[in-house]
């Protein structure tokens, strides 16, 4: 099902096949996130990051990169980096510690059978 989610989002985002839809496409690639998929939560920190189909919010934008590094490696694993490394230049201290909480209490939602 996540899967799934990721790639109507990249339609909505990109408006393949249906009419372009950011605020969709955030609330699809959320959707898949929680469910711990790291192509969705890369995506999300990077709309998220620059507020696009959403508020800006750069507590969120660190916590999907920061679980989107967990689970990759190579040229996406940078990119979650790069995104993180950001959003760590405009947070302060305090506000940092909050992102860091929330990815420590981060747990994956299960897909139901």
């Amino acid at each position: 099902m996540c899967k799934a989610q990721t790639d109507l989002a990249q339609c909505y985002l990109l408006g393949l096949g249906v009419e372009k839809d950011s605020e969709t496409a955030v609330r699809y690639y959320r959707q898949a996130a929680t469910h711990g998929n790291a192509p969705a939560a890369l995506n999300l920190a990077t709309l998220v990051f620059s507020g696009t189909g959403t508020e800006r919010d750069l507590i969120e934008a660190d916590m999907w990169a920061t679980i989107a590094m967990s689970k990759f490696g190579g040229a996406n694993y940078e990119d979650a980096v790069r995104i993180r490394t950001k959003a760590m230049q405009w947070l302060p201290p305090a506000k940092l510690e909050e992102a860091h909480r929330l990815v420590r209490k981060w747990q994956p939602v299960k897909e139901e059978s």
